[in-house]
């Protein structure tokens, strides 16, 4: 039996996306309870979606190249690196037969690496990595995850702060192993 859902947790979706638990909820009709959270992508949207829904099997279906179990997953960032990553299908063009449903934005491959790395060294060398494709919704995925308040501004501005944050944390990260 899955654990439920917690708030603040982070669970990645089958297709893709991430999204950060807000709270579990009872339906006021009903008494069932449902799971709010919100996307970490795009305009940051908040759901709600019964708790069998929410914790349910992908319906393989509808979709059988799925490798998740679950419709939604929690990221574990410890054991991220030790765990095979899963992975959702190559999403199909967009068409007036085959619209692309708002739900359905994939993550850069290299925020998903940064929110899988288990130490900030890691986090630190993935960002550099990056350091010529960040945008602003990468910066507000990442520092969201990682609690980290990253105000309004440049790019430019946003990446060097969120950096300096990142590499405070290494420090203390480092000094608190000795």
């Amino acid at each position: 039996m899955r654990e439920n859902p917690k708030p603040q947790q982070i669970y990645k979706h089958f297709k893709g996306n991430i999204y950060q638990i807000n709270c579990i909820a009872y339906d006021s009709e009903t008494g069932d309870k449902v799971v709010v959270y919100q996307a970490l992508y795009g305009d940051y949207r908040y759901y709600v979606r019964p708790l069998d829904m929410f914790m349910s099997e992908v319906d393989r279906t509808k979709y059988p190249d799925v490798a998740q179990q679950y419709r939604f997953e929690l990221i574990s960032l410890e054991k991220a690196e030790q765990s095979p990553k899963p992975s959702a299908p190559a999403p199909k063009p967009a068409s007036p037969q085959n619209p692309v449903p708002e739900e359905q934005v994939n993550l850069d491959p290299d925020v998903e690496a940064f929110l899988d790395a288990n130490t900030y060294e890691k986090r630190l060398e993935i960002l550099d990595k990056m350091h010529y494709k960040v945008t602003d919704d990468m910066i507000d995925i990442m520092s969201t995850v990682l609690d980290i308040e990253i105000p309004e501004g440049r790019v430019s501005d946003r990446y060097a702060k969120f950096k300096d944050a990142l590499m405070m944390r290494r420090n203390y990260e480092t000094g608190r192993l000795r």
